[in-house]
């Protein structure tokens, strides 16, 4: 890999898992930015989202992915699932990253997340599979505009699945050399 490499995706469909193996079988630095914000914040996304509110995490995941993108080397890094939502983010994602999408359809998502524990954009209005069709309708344009999309819906061996994420990973780099 030439850059860092960007999980994309929804909340629940495996950005963290996936990274973290791709990561390990690629032998590079795995950068979690959920719980990045976590422990420098010293506090919970959803207490983040309740003290300070929304906008003030996004700002905080803005300049936590352009200090780790701007840095340039090859890593790997499982993006929030609404890091796609600020323009800024789009630019410095495609310009100093490659993004990979796991796609996961909206019946397995809620399997996944369950009641939305934790996950504070889904307890807002009390109806966490309402707030997940919500969120999937606007990201779901945001998130088409990775370089590379893998479809994460079924059980599929890890090796197997980091295996296909590479291959597309070689195959997206060789197009853009022009080979």
């Amino acid at each position: 890999m030439s850059k860092p490499v960007i999980f994309i995706g929804m909340m629940g469909c495996g950005k963290s898992y996936v990274s973290r193996a791709l990561a390990r079988k690629c032998n590079l630095d795995h950068y979690e930015m959920d719980e990045i914000i976590e422990k420098t914040q010293g506090m919970s996304i959803s207490q983040i989202f309740e003290e300070y509110g929304q906008t003030h995490f996004r700002l905080l995941e803005t300049e936590l992915l352009v200090g780790l993108l701007q840095d340039r080397r090859p890593c790997v890094i499982s993006g929030g699932g609404g890091v796609m939502g600020r323009a800024e983010n789009m630019r410095a994602i495609r310009d100093l990253a490659i993004s990979v999408w796991l796609k996961v359809d909206m019946p397995v998502l809620l399997e996944r997340v369950k009641n939305g524990k934790g996950r504070p954009m889904l307890l807002q209005g009390g109806d966490p599979a309402k707030a997940m069709a919500e969120l999937l309708e606007k990201r779901e344009p945001l998130y088409a505009s990775a370089d590379i999309h893998i479809e994460n819906n079924r059980y599929v061996d890890i090796d197997v699945l980091t295996d296909q994420i590479i291959d597309s990973i070689i195959e997206f780099q060789d197009a853009k050399k022009g080979k």
